[in-house]
């Protein structure tokens, strides 16, 4: 976990450069002469109020598995790890609050989290076992400080995701499918930047943990154990409700 975490934190520098360095190209030229005009500068650059916008990215996870009989035996069949990658999409809906450089607030997210992924292990037999997920959501304490039109900020909270997990034993005479909504935790962090009046870009990081999950198979004494994790990388825009240029005088 730690690697992955790692891992993603690096690509969301990358990201954040890029992002940050574009931004400006985006500014609006509300370049209206005479009275009643406006004027590109200062921008205002305060992160205090209601927010909305979107997000797209990329989406990977690892879940590990194990099954074993409850009645009689105790030991594992099979084991192993289902590496899943997929895409990431949705909408976003928040509140800050701003004291000096620093800005607090609530944020969720709904959409769509891709993981899809499979691993065939051989004992007495080919058994694959994959995984499918969809919508998800969250809902995250935000805490940042912003550097004038710049806001570094960190996240976390409470996730859910709705996940099919399949199973394919003896070239198919045991088949299995287990679908629930998931419950777990989410954290990670990113950086946003104020481009033109109200428009902000974000670059963020996520990692969502939903910890250990077991369900009958095709046997009330035949379970399967499995510990789905994903990361997230995407990139955002958010549109800042009430935010105006500052009037030409």
């Amino acid at each position: 976990m730690k690697n992955t975490i790692l891992k993603g934190a690096g690509a969301l520098c990358v990201v954040a450069a890029i992002a940050i360095s574009a931004a400006p190209a985006f500014a609006a030229d509300m370049s209206r002469a005479a009275d009643g005009g406006y004027k590109d500068g200062p921008m205002p650059v305060g992160w205090a109020g209601l927010y909305f916008g979107g997000h797209v990215g990329a989406a990977w996870g690892d879940i590990g598995f194990h099954d074993n009989w409850t009645s009689g035996l105790n030991d594992v069949w099979n084991s192993g790890r289902v590496s899943t990658s997929g895409l990431t999409g949705g909408g976003q809906l928040g509140f800050n609050l701003q004291s000096g450089s620093l800005v607090y607030g609530i944020e969720a997210d709904l959409g769509w989290l891709d993981l899809s992924g499979s691993k065939t292990v051989v004992t007495n037999a080919p058994h694959t076992f994959s995984n499918s997920s969809g919508l998800y959501g969250d809902i995250t304490g935000r805490l940042g400080f912003a550097a004038g039109s710049t806001l570094f900020y960190g996240k976390g909270g409470a996730a859910f995701l709705n996940n099919t997990f399949k199973g394919s034993y003896y070239s198919g005479a045991d088949n299995f499918s287990n679908s629930q909504t998931l419950w777990g935790w989410t954290a990670g962090g990113g950086v946003e930047q104020m481009f033109s009046r109200g428009w902000s870009l974000k670059a963020e990081y996520l990692h969502f943990d939903f910890g250990d999950k077991t369900f009958n198979t095709f046997s009330s004494g035949y379970r399967l154990s499995y510990a789905p994790t994903a990361d997230t990388l995407t990139v955002g825009l958010n549109y800042h409700v009430g935010r105006e240029y500052e009037a030409l005088k």
